[in-house]
């Protein structure tokens, strides 16, 4: 079994205890539920991510909820590609008065 696989599995895990309190009306031992919302963070709930600050500042309906979670995977996307540009840009003029610098030292 290769890594790959084996990560596939542990989300496949995570995402699943994620969503076990929303799908079972159970009284879970306290330590379980702190796993479950550990395991949140496998789902990318952003309403997750904020309850560890505090639980009232981010309740929003399902369906803003959805359209966030369906907005930030190409939100990542473009931040990624922006820093991919910056970076290309600024290395290109560091190279270049690296290059300048380098004319002008006399040997």
């Amino acid at each position: 079994m290769t890594v790959q696989e084996r990560l596939q599995i542990l989300l496949s895990f995570l995402q699943i205890n994620g969503s076990l309190n929303i799908s079972f009306d159970v009284p879970w031992p306290g330590e379980f539920e702190a796993f479950i919302d550990f395991s949140k963070l496998a789902n990318l709930e952003i309403s997750g991510l904020s309850n560890f600050v505090n639980p009232c500042l981010y309740v929003v309906d399902y369906i803003t909820q959805y359209y966030l979670a369906m907005a930030l995977l190409p939100a990542i996307a473009i931040v990624t590609c922006l820093m991919y540009f910056v970076t290309v840009r600024c290395c290109r003029l560091y190279d270049k008065n690296h290059i300048k610098d380098e004319e002008n030292v006399a040997y």
